[in-house]
This record gives C-alpha cells, structure tokens and sequence, in this order.
C-alpha cells in the first residue's frame, strides 16, 4: 500500500467517523433511513423513504428536515424537489408495477458534521412520524409524487431488493520490501 492511499484512508475514516448521524426512532427505521452513496469519487449522503404498503399506484411524501445552518451548509438540498425514486424514478415505478412498496430517496449536500434530522413524514396524507423543532435550528419541508398508470401485477408488500454499494477489495497485492 502506497503512502498516498495510506493518507487517503486515514482522512476518509477520520472524516466519516466525525459526522453526527440522527438517531432514527424504532418506530420509524421501516419507513426512513440515511445512506451513504459513492457518487464518481466523492461520498454523498441520502435520506431514502420506504412506503408503508405496497398496491398503490399514486405515492405523495411530505417530509420536513432541521438541521445546524452554518456558514458551510447553508442549504441542505441540492434544488427545490431534490427528490428522485429509487434508484431511479424507472426502477422505482417498475417495483411499484411489480408489487414492490415504493420507494424514493434524497441527495443532501453541503454536508459538513451531521446529517439532517428528519422532523416530519406523512405518505399518502398520514402521518408517519412527527417531532417538535427543537433549539436553533433551519427546517425545510418538501413534497414528492410519484405513480404509474399501469397495472399492479401482485402486491408483495415487501421493499424492492437493495444491491449495496461496496468498496473494491483489492486482492493479491505485494508490500514494498
């Protein structure tokens, strides 16, 4: 292992393990969760939704995040509408058409030492989860719809099967003597 590598690795365990990641509730982990995403060479980080059920063909999210503005992250998402089915709005209308629960996810950017709390889900107007703004903090609400015209073939209730994002292991490498 080369010394730059050596040196890279060290800034990426240090850098990853200084962020602050939001508790998630017991209640809620089904629905919500965050990620991480090997964009091109760079980490980036997401919130990915989960509907409750799955047979339904139109699909509303409304969710409300808070987090530290700083001087570094003074927006927490990369446009208004940020959202995007997941993996892709395609794939994600298909395992809705599969009998998949559907399901969507957000990019956050700016990033600096914790990720957002989210503070607010509903889906289809219920509410999933709600909690109370607490201190000196930024909050952003937005909406996305997702449907498809087609029919649904048979409901599985079950979320779409998730491929993680692994590192390349490289085998067979010799140390410099």
């Amino acid at each position: 292992m080369s010394v730059k590598s050596l040196i890279c690795l060290c800034l990426f365990i240090g850098a990853t393990t200084a962020l602050v990641w939001p508790e998630i509730p017991t209640k809620l982990a089904e629905f919500f969760t965050y990620g991480v995403e090997l964009n091109g060479q760079n980490l980036s980080y997401i919130g990915l939704f989960t509907a409750p059920d799955a047979g339904q063909k139109s699909l509303i999210w409304n969710v409300k995040f808070a987090w530290n503005k700083s001087a570094i992250a003074t927006k927490l998402f990369p446009e208004k509408n940020a959202f995007n089915g997941y993996p892709n709005l395609e794939a994600a209308r298909k395992n809705i058409e599969f009998g998949y629960r559907g399901q969507i996810f957000v990019r956050f950017v700016n990033i600096v030492d914790e990720l957002p709390k989210l503070t607010y889900l509903s889906f289809n107007g219920n509410t999933l989860h709600s909690v109370p703004i607490s201190g000196n903090l930024e909050s952003i609400t937005d909406q996305f719809e997702m449907s498809t015209d087609k029919n649904i073939r048979s409901i599985k209730n079950t979320q779409p099967r998730m491929l993680a994002n692994l590192p390349i292991l490289v085998r067979n490498y010799k140390l410099n003597d």
